[in-house]
């Protein structure tokens, strides 16, 4: 008797990338599209950001896409530029567009009407959809916030239109888990900081900003959606506290060269790669909770090693050397003793950051001072010269020179002279 022997072939199940869908303004449009602010002042066509889509469709492809992606600008005929499928960005956009868009009929708005149908049909192929949107809404009447002055029906406006979009959503699908980001305090951002200086001022449009997010959290409970808190960031962002990433300081700025320590880019008000890696893993926790998932968050090591680009132990030597200080503030951008030089100052001149000793102009007018060859690498002093006080010059060789002692000396015919402390990475 033959004994046949049937072979079962186990294959282990590979699971697909969830597919989410995303309704939002420029904070979610690639940054890949958003030149005027993503690409540095030195090449104005080629973005050197990325935000939050764009990070999780890099870095985390094996679970989570936003559908396939197209390259030319206006490759779409609706609403959406180029880009990913399912990605619903719109610069500019308030939540009047998207209320808008799910009203359109034949007979108003055709880009309008298209964008409707073709989200709505996409709306049953997707495991979840992100809603960030209401960042407009605040930034163009912050004036009006500050003033006391909010528009009419704030915020239930804004909630109401939100509630457009949503229904539309949940008409198509109602179980297509949503999860909705919070209104940001603009406030925070660098800005609106340099339009409003006061914080007082600013203040007053936080608590409106913060009664509209409790409003937004409560209807956000009562359709079962799930909320990220986008303010927690803007808020950190204004804090006087170091921002750090792991052991990495970054700076709440804006930088014209989009360089990665600094938190905005360029133009002072969308946030950098630095600030959409925690955006990125606010929606990552969203998702997880109200859809049940299990996507992978960026670790800080990952974060400045794979996409920053910055070693994790780039500031060690900072922090030992400030930490015996007991400083309230071991900020790097801090001036705890009130002297003029920041606490990145003090390090590289290895002065005492609790102790004013800046250095002063002589009365032969050359002003001298010591660097810390160890730290030539950390950061760079630069004396610069000028007539003006506006205009800033390098200096001639014969206004340099190195002392036997090795300090360096500056001698000027020019009445003003100043140094200048820079990171090197």
């Amino acid at each position: 008797m033959k004994i046949l022997l049937a072979l079962l072939l186990v294959g282990t199940a590979i699971a697909l990338p969830k597919k989410v869908l995303v309704v939002g303004d420029s904070m979610s449009e690639e940054y890949r599209f958003e030149i005027p602010f993503s690409a540095p002042a030195s090449d104005l066509t080629d973005s050197n950001t990325k935000n939050w889509v764009e990070l999780l469709a890099e870095f985390r492809s094996d679970e989570i896409t936003f559908g396939a992606y197209e390259n030319n600008a206006l490759s779409y005929p609706d609403l959406r530029n180029a880009g990913y499928e399912f990605n619903w960005g719109v610069p500019g956009a308030e939540t009047t567009l998207w209320s808008a868009v799910m009203k359109a009929s034949i007979f108003e708005d055709q880009q309008y009407l298209s964008s409707q149908i073709t989200l709505l049909s996409q709306v049953d192929d997707v495991d979840a959809i992100v809603i960030f949107l209401g960042g407009n809404d605040i930034q163009n009447n912050y004036r009006e916030l500050t003033r006391n002055t909010p528009p009419a029906n704030f915020p239930s406006n804004i909630i109401n239109q939100l509630d457009d979009l949503i229904d539309a959503i949940r008409d198509e699908n109602s179980s297509v888990p949503i999860v909705i980001g919070d209104l940001p305090d603009v406030g925070g951002t660098e800005k609106r900081r340099l339009d409003f200086p006061d914080p007082a001022i600013r203040a007053i449009a936080t608590n409106y900003i913060d009664q509209a997010n409790l409003a937004l959290r409560n209807y956000a409970t009562s359709i079962g959606a799930t909320v990220f808190n986008v303010s927690e960031l803007t808020t950190d962002l204004a804090s006087e506290n170091p921002y750090r990433i792991g052991n990495v300081e970054f700076f709440p700025t804006a930088d014209s060269e989009n360089r990665p320590r600094f938190l905005f880019c360029r133009d002072g008000f969308h946030p950098s790669t630095a600030s959409q890696v925690r955006l990125a893993n606010m929606v990552a926790g969203a998702l997880n909770t109200g859809a049940g998932w299990s996507l992978t968050p960026f670790s800080n090591e990952e974060t400045l090693t794979d996409i920053i680009d910055i070693p994790p132990d780039t500031d060690d030597a900072y922090l030992a050397w400030v930490a015996p200080f007991n400083l309230s503030n071991n900020s790097l951008r801090m001036d705890h003793d009130g002297d003029g030089l920041t606490q990145l100052a003090e390090f590289l001149l290895d002065h005492d950051p609790a102790f004013p000793d800046a250095p002063k102009i002589n009365p032969d007018r050359s002003l001298i001072y010591q660097t810390n060859p160890s730290r030539a690498t950390f950061g760079t002093v630069s004396p610069r010269v000028s007539r003006d006080l506006s205009n800033w010059a390098p200096l001639s060789i014969d206004e340099f020179q190195v002392l036997p002692d090795g300090r360096k000396k500056v001698t000027s015919t020019r009445p003003f002279l100043r140094l200048e402390f820079s990171l090197t990475r």
